[in-house]
């Protein structure tokens, strides 16, 4: 038996100021640390290590409740439920401990159960249901009386798949048990009784091997649906009956299972089918999974009814009894394609957009009757000169659920993009793109632009044609250039070396910006700032991959357009008011760079250089002021040097949005491990930076000699921090949390008052300790091996 020692220290962080008085709490454990769980939030601090574990304070240190099991084994039961009970095996005794009563609850020993056969729990409100070999115990929290135990021989080699052997379907107390003996069995939670068993029913492995979702169970809880090795079953776990069990093979190139509103549909190799669990209606359609090419459901009058559209066919499937309503006929001129996007809807007509790869590649609006399949009319509306690009398979696995988005078996791209949106009966579509377009019904050139045509008739209202985007040729793609912007009744479109407004209600060109007005480069980014619009220009997107048989970060520019210019331009003319060109990049020292973020007010805008950081007057063009970085004690800000390796805990992303008023780039995650029983992730981060709180109007320049505030009224340093900079020796990068920066460089955890730069807290850590900001912002978390320590961060 091992001796139970737990020291607490409170001790001065070292380089503290005179004025500190501030203390980091230290706990030596007696075990190295397996797991921490943050408990409301973060404001309390779950440990566990073997046979110890422990609740702590986490911005104090205070030990709220504590354990050491005398003859604890890690394969026994030890789990945290409720973020405030502590189940855990004590030799053959199951103890329940009440984390913040600070007591044992009660203890129980089972007969004929084996602590060290623990394999899963389930839990149904005051019942835990607990896995022992092939045995299933059921026990009440409240009590830890045994209320059944039934036997449950469960197929462990599911969760060798990585894969699980049991549904909870908590709503209901009751459980699905897929059994070593290749069947399934539907289990009160409460009784134990098996309330339904399906024979011969195994998990699509085929599935599993793909990580693709095998079964699916609805918010409402009402059924399972099940895909199994050549079949299909749907349990009614309300009623505790079968709905349905179909043979069908399915393609593990594609997501099988699609919720709808009235149930759920399964897609097979040969056919489709669907199961309404509230009508039991069962609706089967012969179909070539690889012919399939999307559906979309309308909520009619008289019911849900799906659409099924093939290679060159439409299927119409009443959801609610399962009638085939209607089949297009074959060799239909009017359906030479796949429907591709769902628009609107209209009492029983579903207004959707159809593509025509037959001939070139063509784009329509078409209006088609749910329940009788009459196509009320069919408007062509774009015109490619392009082939139908390859299918996109397999097809990556996704969650389940009823979007649009997801739909598309392969065919999302078509090889061009367009917007389209409805609003009251008009639909408006807005086409750029870098392929070869036609004037639709012409043999023109310049099958980009603007149409507007009534959801209801079909006819076109207003159209422009013209060339936007055609002929793009910048390595950032259509996807890099600024997001096409309403201005009121204008919305202007970002092209090839162009910028067009059109009139968004009746399609008129209102004006255009060619490439001598934009430098000869692209628009990256449109942005209203008060009344000024403003078009910026120039801009580089940088990737990072790790080679791990040589230790070593490499970093690749994915592209990069150095024309930088910034125009003012005013709306509804197009006239530019003002144009500044910088033989520099003024963007990249700033995270999340855009003309709004970087805006002080609608009066002045941020930009910089390696060198320095400027603040420009939006209404005169004017430099307002400038910082020099070097004699400001900053340093510099190298490009090259702004992304660093670093590692960060996955559980960051908790942290509450409000409590980080500066901006943060997305982190480039390289590699994962576990740290404390949690996810932990090294990869590349931004470091050096300028970075603006608009909500605290305060800015602050991390260059590699100092850190520094600076007054964005008048760009004169407020303070200064001189940090021991060393871009191989960043544990976590800078990290700005309400008003504090916490960052570790050289092993030195250091955080510091933004408002004052004075120095909070620094301490010296272990290369290895694993560090956990806390989810509500109040306290770090320092974790190496046996020791755990943290500070306040408030």
């Amino acid at each position: 038996m091992r001796i139970f020692l737990l020291s607490l220290l409170l001790f001065p962080v070292s380089l503290f100021s005179q004025q500190q008085s501030s203390l980091v709490w230290k706990h030596e454990l007696p075990e190295n640390i397996k797991t921490i769980h943050p408990i409301e939030n973060g404001r309390y601090l779950f440990v566990w290590s073997d046979e110890y574990a422990w609740l702590y304070e986490s911005a104090t240190g205070k030990k709220i409740w504590n354990v050491a099991i005398r003859e604890y084994s890690d394969k026994a039961v030890h789990q945290l439920l409720d973020d405030s009970l502590y189940l855990v095996s004590d030799d053959d005794t199951l103890k329940c401990f009440s984390l913040f009563q600070n007591r044992l609850l009660w203890k129980k020993k089972y007969q004929n159960i084996a602590q060290e056969e623990f394999e899963a729990l389930k839990k149904f409100d005051t019942l835990v249901v607990l896995s022992f070999g092939e045995t299933d115990l059921c026990i009440s929290l409240l009590t830890g009386a045994e209320i059944w135990r039934a036997r449950m021989n469960y197929e462990k080699a599911l969760v060798e798949a990585g894969t699980q052997n049991a549904i909870v379907v908590g709503r209901r107390n009751k459980y699905a048990a897929f059994l070593d003996d290749g069947s399934c069995t539907l289990v009160d939670g409460e009784t134990g009784k098996r309330l339904l068993h399906l024979p011969k029913f195994e998990p699509n492995s085929d599935l599993i091997k793909q990580q693709r979702t095998w079964f699916y169970l609805p918010p409402n809880e009402k059924y399972i649906a099940l895909v199994g090795e050549k079949e299909i079953a749907v349990i009614d776990v309300k009623e505790d009956s079968l709905i349905t069990r179909r043979p069908l093979s399915v393609d593990e190139r594609y997501n099988v299972i699609i919720p709808t509103n009235s149930g759920c549909g399964f897609f097979g190799e040969e056919k489709f089918i669907h199961v309404n669990p509230v009508t039991g209606a069962v609706a089967e359609a012969a179909v070539d999974i690889n012919g399939i090419r999307n559906y979309a459901s309308i909520q009619t009058d008289s019911g849900e009814v799906l659409l099924l559209s093939l290679e060159n066919k439409i299927i119409g499937i009443n959801l609610d009894n399962g009638k085939i309503l209607w089949q297009s006929p074959p060799k239909n001129p009017l359906l030479n394609g796949f429907l591709h996007r769902f628009v609107t809807e209209s009492s029983n007509n579903i207004v959707v957009t159809y593509v025509d790869p037959s001939d070139d590649v063509k784009l329509y609006l078409m209006s088609i009757n749910a329940f009788t399949g009459k196509i009320n009319y069919r408007t062509l509306v774009a015109h490619a000169d392009e082939s139908l690009p390859k299918r996109n398979l397999p097809l990556p696995p996704v969650l389940l659920t009823n979007n649009s988005e997801s739909r598309l078996f392969g065919f999302e791209n078509i090889g061009f993009e367009y917007f389209c949106s409805a609003i009251d009966s008009v639909v408006s579509f807005l086409i750029y793109t870098e392929a070869d377009m036609i004037e639709p019904g012409t043999k023109n050139d310049g099958g980009e632009g603007i149409v507007l045509l009534d959801s209801k008739t079909g006819k076109v209202i207003a159209k422009n044609y013209m060339k936007i985007a055609h002929g793009l040729s910048f390595a950032g793609g259509l996807t890099a250039l600024a997001k096409p912007m309403h201005l009121d009744s204008i919305v202007v479109v970002a092209g090839n070396k162009n910028v067009v407004a059109l009139h968004s209600k009746t399609g008129r060109l209102l004006w255009m910006l060619i490439e001598d007005d934009l430098n000869g480069s692209y628009a990256l980014e449109f942005a209203l700032v008060g009344k000024r619009f403003l078009i910026r220009t120039g801009g580089r997107k940088i990737s990072y991959t790790y080679d791990q048989k040589k230790e070593k970060l490499q970093m690749k520019k994915a592209w990069e357009e150095d024309d930088y210019t910034l125009l003012a331009v005013e709306p509804a003319s197009g006239k530019v008011l003002w144009k500044k060109t910088f033989d520099f990049d003024p963007w990249t020292i700033f995270p999340e760079y855009s003309v709004v973020r970087y805006s002080i007010g609608d009066s002045l805008l941020l930009y910089g250089s390696e060198k320095f950081l400027s603040a420009l007057s939006l209404n005169s063009n004017i430099q307002r002021w400038i910082f020099e970085f070097s004699d400001s004690g900053v340093g510099t800000l190298a490009y090259d040097d702004m992304y660093k390796p670093s590692s960060y805990w996955s559980g960051e992303y908790l942290m509450h949005k409000d409590s980080l008023h500066y901006y943060a780039d997305s982190n480039t995650t390289l590699l994962t491990k576990e740290l404390a029983g949690e996810k932990y992730h090294w990869g590349v981060s931004r470091v050096l930076q300028v970075n603006y709180s608009p909500s605290t109007n305060s800015l602050i320049a991390i260059g590699d000699d100092g850190i520094a505030a600076i007054n964005s009224t008048n760009g004169r340093r407020l303070w200064h921090y001189e940090w021991d900079y060393n871009d191989d020796a960043i544990q976590y990068r800078p990290m700005f949390i309400k008003d504090k920066l916490f960052y570790c460089i050289k092993q030195k955890a250091t955080l510091l008052h933004l408002a004052t730069g004075k120095l909070v807290w620094q301490t010296v850590l272990d290369k290895e300790t694993g560090i956990f900001l806390m989810p509500d912002c109040s306290s770090v978390i320092f974790v190496y091996k046996d020791e755990i320590f943290g500070a306040p961060i408030q």
